[in-house]
């Protein structure tokens, strides 16, 4: 059975108005379930070509069609508004915590998702147990540390249960048990979702979480649309396309152990409320 397009680009480019090109002619298809990391060198057009999915940016040139609706590319152009069905998570929570408390912003963050706002606080500490998260919640954010900022933001763009999520990278310097604490949300809570796109420069963490890989080269083309462990494999082609460091000591130890190569697989196991929660890399 063919599986429901969401995402469809053909030849879709984005040039910003002082003429710096963003994105150069990308097609791509990302269907219902698929878990997809968009990889790249920094300002190779990852965060450009999420906010195109999202419909926040219209594409220059090219076609794009999000859940079966038109984009038309050019300036000006009336988006559809996508964010009952798009989940999403930026690398600076800050900008989307801003309520007195934890709880407050999760129930704001729920309304845009599309959870009622005539749902009982009761019912949203509940959900806010099946994430794991009720012992944040009548704290103010700014009482917060960068993990948890993440994943209070992660929580409350996946209340709705939004049919895809997108993530746009990671705060600097999450530590391990945070990352762990995410894979598990994404992958193994009540409210993982079944289609996500995201954004990293983590490998580690990009192949926990997808099975498929694009990467974007440093002149913002597809340089790469195949499985994630296909491409990771490859370390000339990610030194080449400035994925990885090219001098001899990084390569390969950027992305796994010689173990975990070795063996395959690495597994995270994490304490979430008392039980521990494992995850294959």
């Amino acid at each position: 059975m063919t599986l429901r397009s969401l995402f469809e680009l053909e030849q879709a480019s984005y040039r910003y108005g002082n003429g710096v090109v963003a994105l150069c002619e990308v097609d791509l298809c990302i269907r219902e379930g698929e878990r997809v990391a968009i990889l790249g060198a920094t300002r190779s057009g990852k965060t450009t070509l999420l906010k195109i999915l999202q419909g926040k940016l219209a594409a220059s040139a090219g076609r794009v069609h999000i859940f079966g609706q038109s984009l038309p590319p050019g300036k000006g152009r009336k988006r559809k508004n996508h964010r009952s069905r798009i989940g999403f998570s930026g690398p600076h929570p800050d900008t989307q915590l801003f309520r007195p408390t934890v709880l407050d912003d999760l129930i704001y963050g729920g309304a845009i998702v599309d959870v009622p706002l005539a749902t009982p606080k009761d019912d949203f500490q509940s959900l806010c147990a099946s994430l794991e998260i009720e012992d944040l919640l009548n704290r103010s954010s700014a009482e917060l540390s960068g993990g948890e900022k993440k994943i209070v933001s992660i929580a409350a763009a996946l209340l709705g249960h939004p049919e895809v999520f997108i993530m746009d990278g990671l705060s600097p310097g999450l530590s391990a048990y945070f990352k762990q604490r995410i894979v598990w949300l994404l992958t193994e809570s009540a409210f993982a979702p079944r289609t996500l796109v995201l954004a990293t420069h983590d490998l580690v963490l990009a192949e926990s979480l997808c099975e498929r890989a694009i990467l974007l080269s440093p002149d913002h083309r597809k340089a790469a649309d195949s499985p994630i462990r296909t491409i990771l494999q490859d370390t000339d082609f990610l030194v080449a396309n400035q994925v990885i460091p090219g001098d001899r000591d990084h390569r390969g130890e950027s992305l796994l152990s010689p173990s975990a190569r070795k063996e395959g697989n690495v597994n995270m196991t994490v304490q979430v409320a008392g039980e521990e929660i494992s995850a294959s890399l």
